[in-house]
C-alpha cells in the first residue's frame, strides 16, 4: 500500500464523519489534548479489537497479494454532559449514525476494494464502548472497527 493509499483512506473515512455534521471535531490520529465539550470523533491506525496490517492469503495468489489494513474511529463524548440520561443514546446514536454511513458506501467511494464489514478475513466492522481520560477529563468512548481490503496492491516477483 502507497502512502497515497493510506492518505486516501483517511480522506475518505474523514468526509463520511463531516459529511454527517453531527461531530464538531473530526481528528485524523488521536487527540493529544481534551477534545471539545460535544461529539467528536478521532481516527487511527490500529483496531480496537484487531491488528492494523496483515495479508489476505485468501484473496492473494501467485502474481498479486491483497492486503487488510484496520483503522479505529473512536467517538468521543464527555462524561460531565448534563443531563446524564443523554450520554449512552448520543454515543450509540452517533455510533450507528456514522456505521450507516459507511454501509452505504463500502468502497469508500472506490477508495478501497471494500470494507470488510462481516469479518470475512479477521473482525468486522465492530464497536467497543469504554472510557478514557484525557487532560483529567472522563470520557464516554465508542472504538469502532474498520477492516479495509485492498486487493493487488502487491506484486510478487521471483
Amino acid at each position: 500500500m502507497s502512502q497515497n493509499d493510506f492518505v486516501s483512506i483517511f480522506a475518505a473515512l474523514v468526509t463520511h464523519a463531516q459529511e454527517l455534521g453531527i461531530f464538531e471535531t473530526v481528528y485524523q490520529g488521536e487527540p493529544k489534548s481534551a477534545p471539545t465539550n460535544g461529539l467528536t470523533l478521532a481516527l487511527y491506525v490500529g483496531g480496537a479489537t484487531d491488528q492494523g496490517f496483515s495479508l489476505v492469503s485468501q484473496r492473494s495468489g501467485l502474481a498479486t497479494v491483497s492486503k487488510r489494513v484496520v483503522l479505529t474511529a473512536r467517538i468521543h463524548f464527555p462524561m460531565l454532559h448534563e443531563p446524564i440520561s443523554d450520554i449512552e443514546t448520543t454515543v450509540l446514536s452517533a455510533t450507528e449514525q456514522y456505521v450507516d454511513s459507511l454501509l452505504s458506501d463500502f468502497m469508500l467511494g472506490h477508495t478501497v476494494d471494500f470494507l470488510d464489514m462481516f469479518g470475512a478475513y479477521g473482525t468486522g466492522i465492530a464497536g467497543l464502548p469504554g472510557y478514557i481520560t484525557i487532560d483529567s477529563k472522563l470520557f464516554r468512548v465508542m472504538s469502532i472497527t474498520l477492516p479495509v481490503i485492498l486487493e493487488s496492491e502487491a506484486t510478487e516477483s521471483e
